[in-house]
């Protein structure tokens, strides 16, 4: 396939667009049979540009935010473009919208791909990229485009070691959960980078990204979660960190390591957390061990004064 960048209009450097594009023309020519040519004649089989609101195509851009990007699929004239609002913040980390992970995905419709169900799938209907997660296709986006195209000859010896990452199935009868906690009137099951959302009016559980709701704030891969109701806060734990949130926003100061808790240096993560209500104390699991912590009303009603016991 041959493509084209169209360098007029461009909100950011040309150098940078042009390396965020060939870095997500990769993620798909690395797993298919295709091979992408870039063409700086007009004729090409994909022209990739920038537009601010109404450019003519029928689906006009409308500012900062909303719709970020769109694209057609294969065919002739305006099939298989692709076309960014040029008035969004762009970027290539965790500011803005991140160029290279949209541009993955409006690839993807580019060379025929329709929207994913999947949620940890890069055709998923939603931008929920996180500065802590590096964009890759997931089981589901590698088999849907090699049905289309066949498979790329280095893909086996590519991915023998790290193969696609895939979406956790509840019903798979080996699932083993991260961490499990209260959220208000939910019950959340945590898993890599999903969680489960279990509310008691509603009959399906539903995944979600843990990003979609705490963007750039929780990280994925946790090791310990718990809800504090008497003080309206969740905690998360992950290696040698943890995370308070009060009414879904960071406190300050956080990330804290957990040896300010009280824990000593040889305690270097958190197994799992059960926080129990009505007796006001946590109990920490930490590999064969036990710890108990107990609020000391004496002190400044603050986290994280406590008193530790093991028992």
């Amino acid at each position: 396939m041959c493509l084209r960048i169209a360098d007029s209009n461009l909100p950011i450097s040309a150098s940078k667009v042009h390396k965020a594009v060939r870095a997500a023309w990769k993620l798909w020519s690395s797993v298919a049979l295709m091979k992408f040519r870039k063409r700086s004649r007009k004729e090409a089989d994909i022209v990739i540009s920038f537009h601010n609101g109404d450019h003519e195509d029928g689906s006009p851009f409308d500012g900062k935010g909303g719709i970020l990007a769109h694209a057609f699929l294969p065919g002739s004239g305006i099939g298989g473009d692709v076309h960014f609002d040029a008035e969004e913040d762009w970027s290539f980390n965790s500011t803005g919208f991140n160029l290279f992970a949209v541009a993955a995905h409006e690839f993807g419709h580019a060379i025929g791909l329709s929207h994913s169900s999947d949620p940890g799938a890069i055709m998923y209907p939603a931008y929920n990229f996180a500065s802590n997660y590096e964009p890759q296709l997931s089981f589901r986006d590698v088999k849907d485009i090699q049905h289309l195209y066949g498979i790329s000859p280095g893909f086996a010896s590519l991915f023998s070691k790290n193969p696609p990452p895939r979406t956790p199935d509840k019903c798979d009868p080996d699932l083993s959960f991260d961490a499990v906690t209260e959220l208000q009137q939910e019950v959340l099951f945590f898993k890599d980078r999903f969680m489960w959302r279990k509310h008691p009016q509603f009959e399906e559980t539903g995944i979600t990204l843990i990003s979609s709701l705490w963007a750039d704030i929780i990280p994925p891969f946790l090791d310990a979660v718990y809800e504090n109701r008497e003080r309206n806060v969740n905690v998360f734990f992950k290696g040698h960190q943890y995370w308070m949130l009060k009414r879904q926003k960071l406190e300050e100061g956080f990330p804290r390591n957990i040896s300010d808790l009280g824990f000593p240096s040889r305690i270097k993560s958190i197994d799992a957390a059960l926080h129990f209500r009505n007796d006001h104390y946590t109990v920490f699991f930490t590999g064969h061990e036990c710890w108990k912590y107990v609020l000391c009303y004496n002190l400044p009603q603050f986290f994280p004064y406590y008193q530790t016991h093991l028992i």
